[in-house]
């Protein structure tokens, strides 16, 4: 029983996400629109001023009733929208009803129609990458099994114009994160983007991992620099010793030990490699593990970290923007607008600029980046507090923002110091030739 249990998670886990990806997310998505379009129209409603006229009371914060000009109270629990600052239980203000599920308008026109307009703007936003994302794949992946019936993973990809592993292995494109451990190291992950594309990765579902603890360390817990360029020589060996067995799909390296992920689809060939590994690396230990991965879920957890250039200059282009501009809105559409440009600003750089020309400029001028970090999290911080201290002064909300974008990267700053200082001692690791990803 205990044997088959993981199996048996995996099917459960692997069902579950199926379900939430095909039916919650798709399915949430619509309910969200019907909604937040007819939330739309009534709110465009009254800023034309139709609707029923009556009077909203006040009795906490924004909530109250709405009752008609004759007394009568038609709805017992609503929302007044763009509620002006300093309204005190028991205020009577004339007010709209058109319909709406929650609120209720000014008479004299109402700017909500920003706020539920940007709302449904990102959610149909949503249902298209869902609709280009999803179904895309799922027809890829159909096309590949229906390409060359009872054939090899191979041969379906050749019939789609996909790649081999061979051949990804022979001309690699290799993509570089560094990442900040939480115990004060610098992990530098290098992963064969090129097998990201491949079709027949089944037909390697063998994963082998060769692990070499280092023996030598410098006063900061870096390899010295003969270690560091043993590195490179030694992932040029195990790339020629794995041959036209398999695939070197990626390298681990930080303080303590070099990792290397290799793919394959036999172990005949195993024997060898282990001693000549050895034998390159005779004053080291070396390990070796070998398991069965025929999904590549250790390649594609560690794919995952690396930046896609067109999802994430959209997100950041687009997504971001938007998010921050939505709640915003709540000031009126000129507070909106600023968010929008002022993230903007800094998304455009994030987008386009080098990710290593980027790190070079904060390790060169640590104080203007800390006050660029203080402008970015500022232009997160106030729109958050418009949903939090709204109907509040829009001037109050942004002086909280500066005060908080100030003191977060305070608080943080001896440690991002420290991560300076490893990204310093760090630069012996660099194997030549190849580009940086994203760092942090």
């Amino acid at each position: 029983m205990q044997a088959g249990w993981p199996l048996r998670v995996r099917k459960v886990g692997r069902l579950a996400g199926r379900g939430i990806v095909l039916v919650a997310i798709p399915l949430g998505l619509v309910v969200l629109a019907v909604a937040g379009s007819l939330a739309t129209y009534r709110a465009v409603q009254a800023a034309h001023g139709h609707g029923t006229k009556g009077y909203f009371v006040d009795v906490r914060g924004a909530s109250g009733r709405f009752q008609l000009p004759d007394g009568q109270v038609r709805r017992q629990q609503v929302v007044f929208a763009d509620p002006p600052p300093g309204l005190a239980p028991g205020a009577v203000i004339p007010a709209l009803d058109t319909g709406d599920a929650s609120y209720v308008f000014p008479r004299h026109g109402s700017r909500h129609w920003v706020t539920d307009a940007s709302i449904l703007a990102a959610v149909a936003a949503g249902i298209a990458a869902w609709a280009w994302f999803v179904p895309w794949r799922l027809s890829r992946r159909r096309r590949g099994k229906l390409a060359a019936p009872g054939a090899s993973g191979s041969a379906a990809g050749a019939a789609l114009g996909r790649p081999t592993v061979l051949a990804a292995a022979s001309d690699p494109t290799w993509a570089t994160v560094t990442i900040a451990l939480l115990n004060g190291d610098v992990s530098t992950r290098r992963v064969n983007a090129a097998l990201r594309k491949t079709a027949d990765r089944a037909d390697y579902p063998l994963e082998i991992m060769v692990a070499i603890p280092l023996t030598e360390f410098d006063r900061t817990s870096y390899p010295v620099s003969g270690e560091s360029t043993r590195l490179a020589e030694l992932t040029a060996t195990v790339t020629r010793l794995v041959g036209a067995n398999g695939v070197l799909a990626a390298t681990l390296a930080d303080s303590t030990a070099w990792v290397f992920l290799i793919y394959t689809g036999d172990t005949g060939w195993l024997a060898t490699f282990e001693d000549e590994v050895r034998s390159a690396v005779p004053d080291h230990l070396v390990r070796f593990r070998a398991g069965r991965d025929p999904r590549w879920r250790a390649y594609r957890d560690l794919s995952r970290l690396l930046p896609r250039r067109v999802r994430d200059r959209v997100v950041l282009l687009v997504v971001v923007p938007v998010i921050f501009a939505v709640p915003a809105a709540r000031y009126g559409i000129a507070w909106a607008a600023a968010t929008l440009v002022a993230v903007a600003a800094w998304a455009v750089t994030v987008a386009f600029a080098p990710r290593e020309r980027m790190l070079a400029a904060q390790l060169a001028h640590p104080a203007t980046t800390f006050a660029v970090l203080c402008g970015i999290l500022a232009t997160v911080f106030f729109p958050l507090g418009a949903i939090i201290v709204h109907p509040a002064s829009p001037w109050l909300c942004l002086a909280g923002a500066a005060v908080l974008a100030i003191a977060v990267p305070a608080a943080l700053w001896p440690a991002q110091l420290k991560f300076y200082a490893r990204m310093r001692a760090r630069a012996a690791l660099q194997l030549p030739g190849l580009d940086h990803g994203q760092s942090g």
